[in-house]
C-alpha cells in the first residue's frame, strides 16, 4: 500500500530509467544508516521499476556476477570507503564518482560463483540462527510471564 506507482502509459517516456532484474540500487543520500548500507538487488517481482533521483544503479557486465558485486559492496571496506567519502552534514551524500572510486578485485567467473555460493550458504545459516534466537527469546519471555503470574497468584 505504500508503494508509489507511475502510470503505465507514461512508462515508455522513462525507459532509460528502467531497472532490470539483478540491478543493484544504492542510495546516494544518507547511504549508510544504523541498520546498514541502503542497498538492494532488484528481483523479477519488483519489475517494472524505475531508478529514482539520488540513487545509483550498478549493473554487472558480462562475466561478472551481480551477486558477487552485491556482496562486495556490503563489505566493511566498501562501506568505510563510502562513509569516508560522503559530504554534507544534515543529509550525508555520495556521488557517482565516489561510488566508482573503489577498486574491486574480480576473480574469474567460476571463482565468483564459488564465493557467492559460500556466502549464500552462510547467509542462510545466519538467517536460521537468528530465527532460532528470536524463538528462544520469545519462549523465555513467555516462561518469565508464566512464572511471574504463578508467583503473584
Amino acid at each position: 500500500e505504500t508503494i508509489k506507482h507511475w502510470p503505465k502509459e507514461k512508462f515508455e517516456d522513462l525507459k532509460r530509467f528502467s531497472l532490470e532484474e539483478n540491478d543493484i540500487v544504492l542510495a546516494m543520500d544518507r547511504p549508510w544508516v544504523k541498520s546498514g548500507l541502503k542497498i538492494a538487488k532488484i528481483t523479477q517481482n519488483e519489475l517494472p521499476s524505475l531508478l529514482i533521483q539520488r540513487t545509483a544503479c550498478i549493473r554487472a557486465s558480462k562475466n561478472i556476477s551481480s551477486d558477487f558485486i552485491f556482496y562486495t559492496l556490503q563489505t566493511d571496506n566498501y562501506i568505510n570507503h563510502l562513509v569516508s567519502q560522503q559530504t554534507g552534514v544534515g543529509v550525508p551524500h555520495i556521488s557517482g564518482k565516489q561510488i566508482l572510486g573503489y577498486t574491486i578485485s574480480i576473480p574469474n567467473y567460476i571463482e565468483q560463483q564459488r564465493i557467492v555460493s559460500r556466502l549464500d550458504s552462510l547467509s542462510e545459516n545466519i538467517r536460521k540462527y537468528e530465527e532460532i534466537q528470536r524463538k528462544i527469546v520469545s519462549e523465555c519471555d513467555a516462561l518469565k510471564q508464566a512464572l511471574l503470574r504463578k508467583v503473584f497468584e
